[in-house]
């Protein structure tokens, strides 16, 4: 299962960002409901997790406690009722890293895009292999978002340059 949160302020604010945990109520089939507090820190945010059962819905923030009345949230279903067992046995190391990395997997990569913070697309190669280095050395240092892209599925993670 994987979550993407994305932040925006709702009227011109001098801060950028609101550093605040999110309830999320995971809805599933025949199991009781799950809630999972995220930890949120960035304006755009990946987790991805392992939850038991068939996930049937997800309810964001239900006491309003973030979003107001004049705000909304949006649910990508996309997200949901991933593959995981194809997704599996991913490895992106050494994280965090001081220039050079490694993605592997049990199965074939097609493709590694790398994206900053700021969402620009730093890296995309198509390896078409399960092990390929990247190298960071010419890069800032900060946070940078992957997107692993293995038989049509996409294993998103994030690495730390030094």
């Amino acid at each position: 299962m994987i979550f993407s949160l994305n932040q925006t302020t709702s009227a011109p604010s001098s801060i950028s960002l609101f550093t605040t945990p999110v309830n999320i109520t995971v809805e599933r089939q025949t199991l009781p409901d799950t809630i999972i507090r995220l930890d949120v820190d960035q304006n755009t945010e990946y987790f991805v997790g392992s939850i038991a059962g068939t996930i049937t819905g997800l309810k964001i923030d239900e006491a309003n406690w973030i979003v107001n009345d004049g705000g909304n949230m949006t649910f990508d279903s996309g997200l949901v009722g991933v593959d995981e067992e194809a997704l599996q046995n991913i490895g992106v190391y050494p994280n965090p890293t001081e220039g050079i990395f490694n993605v592997s997997a049990s199965n074939t990569i097609d493709k590694i895009r790398m994206f900053d913070s700021r969402g620009r697309l730093i890296l995309n190669v198509n390896p078409n292999s399960t092990n390929y280095e990247v190298n960071l050395s010419d890069v800032q240092t900060g946070i940078y978002h992957l997107d692993i892209h293995i038989n049509g599925k996409i294993e998103k993670r994030k690495i730390s340059k030094l």
